[in-house]
């Protein structure tokens, strides 16, 4: 698994030379929500223009429209990251993709909307009870343990946006499923990386919101490659290479590529010294054979001097 620190360097080096186009895709995320919600606030001004009644009604129905709006958009932000942080082709145009999936998309968001407002419900319930006939202390602290739980059941969530665009095969309470296997035993460290991004937070806050457009889609990528890196290790995949690692590999390529163009240098120097050696080595042979040649015939020469001398000295008859 990927330290926070690698997540995050590989974030910038993804984002590098794509920064203007993380600010455009979110000021328009921005100006589209806000312009939904002055839409809201233009039905309620409409319906009490009738009626009071009317214009709360005008307003909730106008309201839950906006919601469903910015669920749409909110996911089509984060499959816009993911398709940039695995580099494929992507643009403004993709914050509204999910609408082509509209009915899963919401049932998706729907349904976990659901399972946190009952909780909800329930934890404030027993909380009422606790500090109405037991003790203000035991609700505090059932509220405290109610927030934890919630928090945890929406860790567990974390990662439905993402799988909606890669599994579009997957039914809604599949897709929670799965979300919920690769996140577990991972929870407690996908909250140790969103509580890393705390000083931005205030950045953004001393800004009035502008840093926003810098930080918001770097703190997207970075989801973006926890999601796949929860993915790899679920598929028992291995990491992606390292720089250093790349690096290292290329080195070694390299240095093959020269050793393959030397290599046909050196044969050639070895052959052509390979005939001086063998004659160097045929030159004492030579002259071993030429010295017992005459060695021979030196003594046949001695043989015949002998010969001729004896016939000499030999008395007349």
């Amino acid at each position: 698994m990927l330290t926070r620190k690698e997540l995050k360097q590989n974030a910038k080096e993804q984002l590098r030379g794509k920064r203007a186009f993380g600010v455009l895709i979110t000021l328009v995320l921005f100006a589209v929500s806000w312009g939904a919600m002055l839409i809201v606030m233009g039905c309620w001004g409409i319906g009490n223009a009738f009626s009071e009644g009317a214009g709360i009604a005008a307003m909730s129905v106008a309201y839950v429209l906006w919601i469903i709006f910015a669920c749409m958009i909110s996911t089509g932000y984060s499959w816009t990251f993911l398709k940039l942080r695995r580099g494929e082709k992507t643009g403004v145009g993709g914050l509204f993709q999910p609408f082509r999936r509209f009915g899963k998309v919401l049932g998706a968001n729907a349904l976990m909307f659901l399972v946190i407002l009952v909780m909800y419900f329930i934890s404030a319930a027993i909380t009422a009870v606790l500090a109405a006939f037991v003790h203000p202390a035991l609700a505090v602290l059932c509220g405290i343990a109610a927030t934890v739980l919630l928090c945890y059941v929406m860790l567990g969530f974390a990662m439905i946006p993402y799988l909606l665009l890669d599994q579009p095969q997957m039914g809604v309470c599949v897709c929670i499923k799965r979300s919920r296997e690769l996140m577990k035993g991972h929870k407690w460290e996908l909250f140790i990386l969103g509580l890393s991004f705390i000083g931005w937070y205030f950045l953004m806050g001393l800004t009035c919101g502008i840093l926003s457009l810098w930080i918001v889609p770097y703190m997207n990528v970075v989801m973006a490659n926890y999601y796949d890196e929860l993915v790899r290790l679920s598929s028992g995949e291995k990491a992606e290479p390292e720089i250093e690692e790349v690096e290292a590999a290329q080195a070694i390529e390299e240095l093959e590529m020269i050793e393959a163009k030397v290599e046909p240098e050196v044969k050639e120097t070895e052959e052509a010294i390979e005939p001086e050696t063998v004659a160097e080595q045929e030159v004492p042979e030579e002259t071993e054979e030429t010295e017992a040649a005459e060695q021979e015939t030196l003594q046949e020469e001695g043989t015949e001097e002998t010969e001729e001398q004896e016939s000499v000295d030999e008395p007349e008859e």
